[in-house]
């Protein structure tokens, strides 16, 4: 929570420098099993944003929900992080997502009396703003009030079932799911398993098993082959 919060903290005072090399060496070195990751995560996400990587914050902010019900702040982490994603869903052209979690997050905080905590109000007004543009008046009356009447925990399940995801092709690039994507770019880069689960924070053995599935999906049988068809693809 420390490490997370000086890191917000420099981001907000205009240095995502000192505050992505803090959090990266502090992910790097963590033990999963015995670290709380969520608001490190979290603000890592809000660099990649900053960076204009939205990709790449999307996938840790994901990252950073589901690790958030483990946290020792509990409710209070979700909370975090359902704000931080709801701007960068806003950002990377959801506004109907930003929408609905902007509104279970702005209730959560009303209903529970919290102090407004700036950090995290702003996310949510920007999430807000963004998504009544996207979405104009009607259309995002109807999305906050369907954030509105969800509780945390629905939220969160929400964000991460996603939307449109039985409608994914099986096959293609299309089939890919965003991680797979974020992996196959990363591959197309010329980077290897143990620099993409650098890169990702995840596992070896998780980016292998990405690999397997893009593989499959895209008829492919080599890192060279996927390269190339990235690059063909206009994906890379």
């Amino acid at each position: 929570m420390f490490t997370g919060n000086l890191a917000w903290c420099e981001l907000l005072a205009g240095r995502p420098g000192a505050a992505r090399q803090r959090l990266d060496a502090f992910i790097a070195g963590a033990d999963p099993d015995r670290t709380w990751l969520a608001r490190p995560l979290a603000v890592r996400a809000l660099i990649a944003r900053s960076d204009g990587d939205l990709p790449r914050a999307e996938e840790l902010a994901a990252a950073a929900l589901a690790a958030s019900p483990a946290d020792a702040f509990g409710r209070l982490t979700v909370w975090t992080c359902l704000a931080v994603l709801a701007a960068i869903k806003a950002d990377a052209g959801h506004p109907d997502v930003a929408a609905r979690l902007a509104g279970a997050a702005a209730t959560f905080a009303r209903e529970a009396e919290l102090t407004r905590l700036p950090a995290v109000a702003d996310l949510i007004d920007a999430a807000e703003a963004t998504a009544r543009a996207g979405l104009g008046g009607d259309g995002f009356t109807r999305a906050w009030a369907e954030g509105e009447r969800m509780t945390l925990d629905q939220a969160a399940g929400y964000a991460s079932r996603g939307r449109g995801r039985r409608q994914r092709p099986s096959r293609g690039w299309a089939g890919l799911t965003p991680t797979e994507l974020t992996v196959a770019r990363a591959v197309a880069d010329g980077l290897s398993n143990p620099q993409i689960a650098e890169r990702m924070f995840i596992s070896r053995r998780t980016v292998a098993t990405h690999l397997t599935s893009i593989f499959r999906k895209l008829g492919v049988t080599s890192r060279a082959e996927l390269a190339a068809t990235a690059t063909r693809e206009g994906v890379s």
